[in-house]
């Protein structure tokens, strides 16, 4: 809950365009949303914020830029210090784990509209989009990025001014998903026309970790049964391979020449486990680099707990079917 409120810092977002979306106006979108919150009779904070979509950048990626005085109202609300640039500086925030470290940044040079800016510092966590490049930059050097956006051609990087607004309820975030918190952000999906609760335009963070968790939860359902099910095909194939009427002739031969039975325990053990670990282990080491990746791409926090959990869990089967058919094909073996 900690990461999506991290990477979701509003409660509520709209991205307000001069076009609008199916018709609906920025100045009626705020409306809808402000109407719908003071009907719910909850106490909300608002920030609105002009920014500007600028790339791509010297590393190939457009970013999203908000001026200093925009940033600071921002911390002001969230509690956290103002911030100061010197011309020529920028800030850069932490959005995507999986791309790039804002920290990594720090030091080196941006090109904003073919002018070099260092990155003077980073900022744990993005104001407006998650998966973003955000900068802060200073509010003179916003004013020019405007001005000049008006006279670039063709070849120019492209520039568009946006205006975003956040609201954040301090109710919802004490738990969740906060059901009221759910149920308005499905109704205003319904208001706004838009497509889903987590949308580029808009954004109900109550409502959109719901469905990520029914996700997940579904997910998570279809994958161990799968799980299961391949276990179940696995220890039938193990089982006719153990059973066959070649190893008891093989080893019934052997121990006419002196094999103790100690020794054939012994190799029985140490076939029958290579048959049931090697895979196993090759299957854990492809899990953990595919939860690695999914982990970053989703930004989630560690899932190194119930990744241990599930493959113990896995574990501990294997290894009871071990025993079990260990010892059901040694007694198998000394039937002859």
């Amino acid at each position: 809950m900690k990461t999506v409120k991290q990477t979701t810092p509003f409660s509520i977002s709209y991205q307000m365009t001069e076009e609008g979306f199916e018709g609906i106006s920025p100045e009626s979108a705020q409306n809808i949303i402000e109407g719908k919150l003071k009907r719910e009779d909850v106490s909300y904070q608002k920030w609105k914020a002009e920014y500007l979509e600028l790339g791509p950048d010297n590393m190939k990626q457009f970013v999203t830029v908000i001026k200093l005085s925009d940033y600071n109202r921002w911390a002001k609300m969230v509690k956290r210090p103002a911030r100061t640039l010197k011309p020529g500086e920028v800030f850069a925030f932490d959005t995507r784990p999986d791309q790039f470290k804002a920290d990594d940044r720090i030091g080196r040079v941006l090109q904003l509209m073919e002018k070099p800016y260092k990155v003077a510092g980073s900022i744990d966590q993005p104001i407006m989009f998650r998966g973003s490049v955000e900068i802060v930059v200073s509010d003179p050097a916003f004013e020019q990025f405007k001005k000049e956006a008006k006279e670039t051609g063709p070849d120019q990087p492209r520039v568009e001014a946006r205006t975003f607004a956040g609201y954040s309820v301090p109710k919802w975030d004490a738990s969740m998903p906060h059901p009221q918190g759910n149920q308005v952000g499905e109704t205003l999906k319904e208001k706004l026309k838009m497509p889903d609760v987590s949308w580029p335009g808009f954004t109900a963070r109550d409502a959109a970790f719901t469905e990520m968790k029914q996700y997940m939860g579904a997910t998570l359902f279809v994958g161990l049964f799968i799980a299961v099910v391949f276990l179940i095909c696995a220890c039938s194939f193990l089982y006719f391979r153990l059973y066959t009427d070649r190893d008891r002739q093989h080893y019934h031969a052997i121990s006419r020449i002196g094999l103790t039975e100690k020794e054939m325990n012994r190799s029985v053990t140490v076939q029958i486990a290579l048959l049931f670990f090697i895979p196993f282990v090759v299957a854990v080491i492809h899990t953990l680099v595919a939860l690695g990746a999914l982990q970053n791409m989703m930004m989630m926090k560690s899932i190194l707990v119930p990744s241990a959990l599930i493959i113990g869990s896995f574990l501990v089967l294997q290894l009871v079917y071990f025993i079990i058919a260990r010892r059901s094909y040694l007694r198998n073996l000394k039937v002859l």
